[in-house]
Formats: structure tokens, C-alpha cells, sequence
């Protein structure tokens, strides 16, 4: 008889052999012991003078199993692997699926790349293998996962993938069970690396959709057909973190796709990966409006103060530009704008505009009165006329007047055919311009520049509050960014 002694404080156990079962020896009170028959199924004992205790199933292998040597004995002879397994009425061969998602290794942006570990478990059944599982024992065989290469098994791909690896430390992980239905489960724990296609108008309050899609690549749907295991969809462990992404999962229970040749099942669980806008408030919104604020503080320096604000304007200018080559080096290269883009393009332009405002208020404030050499000589040549001679005030009509002083009736006048007489003179009259006065024209000047200088502070920062309270929501409703109905699990960012 096989007994398993376990007494309180000692390590001690003993092991020996029964053809039939196996029993431990348990001691929980007192110095005495209990022994428990364990056989293939959950066991439970109890006494009066001991409390409940249960063990651990146990997988025995067949004693057929024995004098199997190789692979090639668990297969029958006539057993071909280029044939489907054969069902009862005809029906496709129901091929189901288990998903757990164990992490996500690594988010490449750049190439638009997902790297995800994930247990991966494949269900079955064929007939022709019914000799192997264990009929009597009620219970699963687990074989050698090698033999998955002697065996009919569903030609799966994945689409958009570029790797698919399998870490081994000594053997790889991977398992091939028989259970009592004739039913065949393969397990293997696999490394997927794909193309996820992205997309970054809204970036970085992105949610980004990467579909994983397993299907049949040379039997249609009348032979074969892909499901989810007991109707239980792909899941993920609790405990994944990712440092900028909340993690979610959506699943679709199966889908068909449509060629030329044939229909073809298949079924699909999408990751979705929702960006922490956190990590962005702190590196660039928070101080690139800091930096748009101290602009505005140049208003509040006076206007003679030209170095101070010229300098705090052209400082933040020149900050801005920076921060936005560092940002557009960290993010995605796309031929398209921005959720970002355009907040960093309206910043700088309301910086831009605070030092325009200032330029063309000193150049207002420096602006003087210049009079051409014509203006002068205009200006002299009425002077001298003015004190030479009166002009006589303008007629009704208002172009020609008649000047008193210049008719001498003594003088003889001749027209063209020699007659002497006299007549009255005509002559345009001269309209004298006023000249304008510099000072008045600096007063002017001044009183304009004062009025920019009064608007501009008050309309700059109000179009950049304009322009938040309308890039905001256009940026979070647009994206989605809090709606959550369509996800079953999500886990959040650290």
C-alpha cells in the first residue's frame, strides 16, 4: 500500500506503490493519522477527531500506453492528416477558441506595430483518435505536444501578423490533450507580434482599435467553423498596466468573409488602447499656456520699455517653436494635422500676434511728419504770392475771378485783328492748401497707438480663451475619449 504520512511539524512523507490507488495519511489534531484513499477524483474526509480535508486530482496514464514507443504507434494506419475529421451528419467540423490575453509587450507608434502575449487554446474533435483518450477514467491525456505534426489539426492564421513566437526555456510551451469525447485540445503560449492600423487626428486623446482576426485559410465555412469556447470570450488578466494607455477589450462572437471562392469563418477580439492624456497635460498643455500667459504680461509693460518687451515676447516665441520640434519628434510622423499640432499652432499664433501688436505700436510711436522738397517749394512760392499781391475773393461761379487791380483801361489791349480795346482780365484763382501742423499730426499718431494698445490687450487674451473653451471640446467629445459603453473590461493606466 502507498502511503503519504504529513504530522504536524515535520516535514517527513513516505511514497510507496498500489496497483490500484494511492492514499495520504494526513495529521491536523492530535498525534494521530488518517489515511484518505486518493484516487482519480476530488476527495473529502472527515472523522469526529479530524477536520475536512481535500486533495488534488490525479493523471494516471494507461497501461496500454506501455509498450507505445513512438508517435507513429498512436496513430492508426490508415489515418491521413490531408483529410478533415469526419462528422456524424455531415455538419462542419466546430472548431472553438479560448483567449487569454497575459500582457501587451510593447506599443510601437512609429512602424504601428502591437506586440501582445496570449494563451492561446484550440478545441476539436476526431473520431479517429478515440483509442487514445481515457474512456474508463473520465479524465483528459496529455500527450506529447509533438505529435500536433502527426495529427489533423485546423490551418488557423492570423491576419496583419509579422512574428509569432514562442518562448522556451527548455521545452516549448505547449500542450496536447485527449479528453474522453474524442475531443482534442491544444494549448501553447505564444508571443504576436502585428499591424495595427492607427490613427492620430485626435492624438493624444486617441483610442486606438487593434483588431486581431483568426481564420480559416484554406476550408470554408461548409467544412469548417470557428467559435468561441462555451460561448466565453477572449479575456485578459486583471493585472495589466500599461504606463501611457488604458487597456480595454472588445470581442466579436464570429464573423464570415466573403471571396470569389468561397465563404470563410472566422472570429475576432479587438484590443483597445485609450492614450492617459495625463502625461501630455503635464508636458506640454499646461506649459506651452503657461508660456502663452507671460506673453500677455508684456501689456502691462509700458511701451518705452522696448527691451524688456521686446524680449519677454521674442523669449516666449522662440520657447514655443522649441517645445513643438521636441513634441512633433516624439510623436507619430503622419501626412495629416493634429489634435496637438493645432493646439501648438494657435499658442504660437497668440504669441505671434502680441509681438506683432507691439511692432507696429512702435512704429506708430516712431513715426514722423516728412515733407518732400515739392511740398516746400509749393509751400514758399504761396508765401511770397500772398504778400505781393491780394487774391481777390472767388466769384459766384467759383472757378475764374476778376482782379481790379491788375485792369488799366490806359493800357490798350489788341486783339487778333489789330483793333484796340478793352477787356477785362480773367485768371485762375489759387485754392492755398493748408499746410498741416506736425505736432497735431504726432498727436494723432499717438492717440492711435494708444487705442491698438487699449483693444489689442484685451482681444489677444480673449481669443485664446475662445480658443479653448472651443479646441477642448471638439478634442474630447470628437475622439471619444470618455465613452466606454462599447468596452466589457478596461483596465487603466498606472
Amino acid at each position: 500500500m502507498s502511503k503519504m504520512n504529513f504530522h504536524r511539524g515535520t516535514p517527513m512523507c513516505k511514497l510507496g506503490h498500489m496497483n490500484d490507488y494511492y492514499t495520504m495519511t494526513f495529521v491536523i489534531r492530535g498525534n494521530n493519522s488518517v489515511d484518505v484513499p486518493w484516487i482519480s477524483s476530488l476527495e473529502l474526509y472527515s472523522d469526529s477527531q479530524h477536520s475536512v480535508l481535500s486533495t488534488y486530482k490525479r493523471v494516471r496514464r494507461l497501461d496500454d500506453f506501455a509498450s507505445i514507443k513512438d508517435a507513429e504507434s498512436l496513430i492508426p494506419k490508415n489515418y491521413s492528416i490531408h483529410e478533415p475529421p469526419p462528422t456524424e451528419d455531415g455538419s462542419p467540423i466546430q472548431v472553438e477558441f479560448y483567449v487569454l490575453i497575459i500582457g501587451i509587450r510593447d506599443i510601437d507608434e512609429v512602424h504601428e506595430q502591437l506586440t501582445l502575449e496570449l494563451n492561446l487554446q484550440m478545441y476539436w474533435k476526431d473520431t479517429r483518435l478515440s483509442h487514445l483518450s481515457d474512456q474508463m477514467g473520465k479524465t483528459w491525456v496529455v500527450l506529447n505536444p509533438v505529435l500536433i505534426n502527426q495529427i489533423w489539426h485546423p490551418d488557423i492564421f492570423i491576419d496583419h501578423v509579422k512574428k509569432i513566437e514562442q518562448p522556451k526555456l527548455i521545452s516549448t510551451p505547449a500542450s496536447l490533450r485527449i479528453y474522453p469525447d474524442e475531443t482534442i485540445r491544444y494549448s501553447a503560449r505564444i508571443t504576436l507580434q502585428m499591424a495595427c492600423a492607427m490613427d492620430f487626428h485626435f492624438y493624444p486623446a486617441d483610442t486606438q482599435h487593434c483588431q486581431v482576426d483568426m481564420k480559416s485559410f484554406a476550408y470554408s465555412n461548409k467544412i469548417l467553423r470557428l467559435d468561441w469556447r462555451e460561448g466565453k470570450e477572449a479575456s485578459m488578466l486583471h493585472d495589466i498596466r500599461l504606463p501611457s494607455f488604458d487597456v480595454g477589450l472588445g470581442n466579436t462572437l464570429n464573423f464570415s468573409v466573403n471571396t470569389s471562392s468561397a465563404t470563410y469563418s472566422g472570429i475576432r477580439f479587438t484590443v483597445i488602447l485609450r492614450r492617459s492624456i495625463s502625461f501630455h497635460m503635464l508636458q506640454t498643455y499646461f506649459p506651452s499656456s503657461l508660456f502663452v500667459i507671460i506673453s500677455f504680461l508684456s501689456f502691462l509693460v509700458a511701451p518705452e520699455s522696448i527691451p524688456g518687451r521686446m524680449t519677454l515676447c521674442m523669449t516666449t516665441l522662440l520657447t514655443l517653436t522649441a517645445m513643438f520640434a521636441a513634441v512633433r519628434q516624439n510623436t507619430p510622423t503622419v501626412s495629416y494635422v493634429k489634435g496637438l499640432d493645432i493646439w501648438m499652432v494657435g499658442c504660437m499664433i497668440c504669441v505671434f500676434f502680441t509681438l506683432l501688436e507691439y511692432t507696429v505700436l512702435l512704429k506708430l510711436r516712431n513715426l514722423k511728419p516728412k515733407q518732400g522738397k515739392r511740398k516746400n517749394r509749393m509751400r514758399q512760392q504761396q508765401q511770397h504770392h500772398q504778400q505781393r499781391q491780394p487774391i481777390t475773393p472767388i466769384d459766384q461761379s467759383g472757378i475764374y475771378a476778376r482782379i481790379d487791380s491788375m485792369r488799366d483801361k490806359s493800357t490798350p489791349k489788341f486783339s487778333n485783328n489789330g483793333v484796340e480795346h478793352a477787356q477785362a482780365i480773367r485768371i485762375p484763382s489759387i485754392k492755398v492748401t493748408p499746410i498741416p501742423n506736425p505736432e497735431e499730426k504726432k498727436k494723432k499718431t499717438e492717440q492711435l497707438s494708444y487705442k491698438i494698445e487699449t483693444y489689442c490687450e484685451k482681444i489677444i487674451p480673449a481669443s485664446f480663451l475662445i480658443f479653448n473653451m472651443a479646441y477642448w471640446p471638439w478634442l474630447l467629445l470628437n475622439a471619444n475619449y470618455f465613452d466606454y459603453k462599447e468596452i466589457r473590461e478596461t483596465h487603466f493606466a498606472l
